[in-house]
């Protein structure tokens, strides 16, 4: 019994829909018949693209494609909450969570927050509109003040809760606030930026562990828009005790230059604009040597965790369909998307010695936009679902795992 889990940003596909949605689905439905999980969660951020007034008329032939594609025809139960009113600015956030569920996957249920009990779901279902009265998921957009660098936000989070055989699993898709100026997030470091995005998990992490709810494995996943140390990662492309390298700043510009070299500019930092000459950096060995830059997730390693990174900053990709793995010049590459899971979810992707998970992005020669998404792919232990047709095992309870399987090797510690 096989889980497959998606982190995707999916704004730019809305902006060139006859080229770039029907590649990004391409590959999605290639990555589903390669691995053949039985449950799919996608957790979307920006449906509808970035200029959502007038691009979010392509959502519904985005549901329709992926939804009802006769490649994954198998899968013959679905689930689409997409958050698409941006006309209620106090509640939008663009956020959209996506649930397929395999044909002999019998035994799964959705939690209904309202009546507090667990419920089937059949045939093919889209939630799109009046999204409040929805009561399967917990929907927020978070507060203005929050993120004091801009007057309105539709970053937010929604939350569902499964039951797959015995066991509970909240998914959590999230979007947190990004970097609205290059040269703000180089002179705080660490950035007001970044201490917005920790107070927003927080608030989320806070409001799951302290409702009426049982605690249940998590797994929170999508663009959290972690960004390396802009300080930190200058000081590694341009030695501050190198004299090769001279620095100018403006109050509009930061240019490094290389006086060996005809006094060329290597790095160029403005408001949007990151123009670094060799972007070799952050693909070589997936970004090795600027890794330890990336230290937003390190607040919480006593509370989330996630699995080895082994690829390349999944953000800012070329939004041109011919340039799949270029960068674009406008941010520093970073590891925007992820998905994170609690002490509680840990075991389930590496629970014993002959566990295996397959944790990377998606799309790696093709234009995705200007996110890569990020998958994690792995099978549950046995003792949460009976391997006959998916039914449960009786001898098994939730939150505990069955004999033999309960030897957690630790993998996945953020560090």
């Amino acid at each position: 019994m096989s889980v497959l889990a998606v982190a995707a940003n999916v704004g730019s596909i809305f902006e060139d829909p006859e080229k770039m949605l029907k590649v990004w689905i391409q590959e999605f439905v290639q990555e589903i018949e390669r691995l053949k999980p039985l449950f799919v969660a996608i957790h979307c951020q920006e449906v509808g693209g970035k200029s959502y007034e007038k691009s979010m008329q392509y959502v519904s032939q985005f549901v329709e494609e992926l939804g009802k594609s006769e490649r994954i025809k198998d899968y013959n139960r679905s689930l689409f909450v997409l958050d698409k009113n941006f006309k209620n600015l106090s509640s939008f956030t663009a956020l959209g969570n996506i649930y397929l569920l395999h044909e002999t996957l019998t035994d799964v249920e959705v939690w209904n927050f309202k009546s507090q009990q667990f419920q089937k779901i059949d045939g093919f279902n889209v939630y799109s509109s009046e999204l409040e009265k929805v009561e399967i998921i917990q929907k927020v957009r978070f507060s203005d003040d929050l993120y004091k660098q801009a007057t309105w936000t539709r970053k937010g989070h929604m939350r569902l809760r499964w039951k797959i055989g015995n066991l509970i699993i909240d998914f959590v898709n999230v979007h947190l606030f990004h970097d609205a100026n290059n040269l703000m997030a180089y002179e705080e470091s660490p950035s007001s930026f970044s201490y917005s995005r920790r107070q927003a998990l927080e608030q989320i992490l806070n409001k799951i562990e302290n409702d009426d709810l049982p605690s249940a494995p998590l797994f929170i996943f999508g663009d959290f828009n972690f960004r390396l140390d802009l300080r930190s990662v200058v000081d590694i492309l341009c030695p501050p005790d190198n004299d090769r390298y001279s620095k100018k700043k403006t109050t509009e510009m930061l240019v490094f230059r290389d006086v060996d070299n005809d006094d060329k500019a290597v790095l160029t930092i403005e408001k949007k604009v990151f123009d670094y000459g060799d972007h070799s950096v952050f693909y070589k060995n997936n970004g090795e040597k600027i890794r330890e830059c990336d230290r937003e997730a390190d607040y919480f390693k006593d509370r989330l965790s996630e699995c080895p990174r082994n690829f390349p900053p999944s953000y800012p990709y070329c939004e041109d369909i011919s340039a799949g793995t270029t960068y674009m010049k406008t941010r520093c590459p970073a590891w925007c998307d992820r998905i994170l899971l609690n002490n509680a979810a840990v075991p389930l992707v590496k629970h014993n010695s002959m566990s295996t998970y397959t944790y990377d992005v998606m799309g790696k020669s093709v234009c995705m936009g200007d996110h890569k998404p990020v998958c994690l792919h792995f099978k549950l232990p046995n003792g949460w679902l009976d391997a006959n047709n998916g039914r449960s095992n009786s001898n098994s309870k939730p939150g505990v795992l069955a004999d033999g399987d309960n030897e957690c090797l630790n993998c996945c510690v953020i560090s």
